[in-house]
């Protein structure tokens, strides 16, 4: 993902591997990613979600309702580092 490889070369490989993030970031829209479920190994799956611009207050309501629904805040996983 270096900035020398051609675009044509480079954005089918970029898009493998962000393919659902470029439209938040192209167009400056808020987004967020939540964890909402947990795999076998205790490791957190997050769900991603968009907002039009200017809806940021909405995607912290959504995060917080959330997260009173499934807490998360409390919850590391066996190996993590605690900042």
């Amino acid at each position: 993902m270096a900035p020398t490889i051609p675009f044509e070369t480079l954005e089918p490989l970029l898009l493998d591997y962000v393919g659902y993030t470029p439209m938040a970031n192209a167009t400056g829209a808020p987004a967020m990613s939540v964890p909402l479920t947990w795999s076998a190994a205790g490791l957190p799956i997050g769900s991603q979600f968009q907002a039009a611009p200017g809806e940021e207050a909405m995607l912290l309501e959504l995060a917080f309702q959330l997260e009173q629904a499934a807490p998360w805040a409390d919850r590391w996983p066996e190996m993590s580092v605690e900042i």
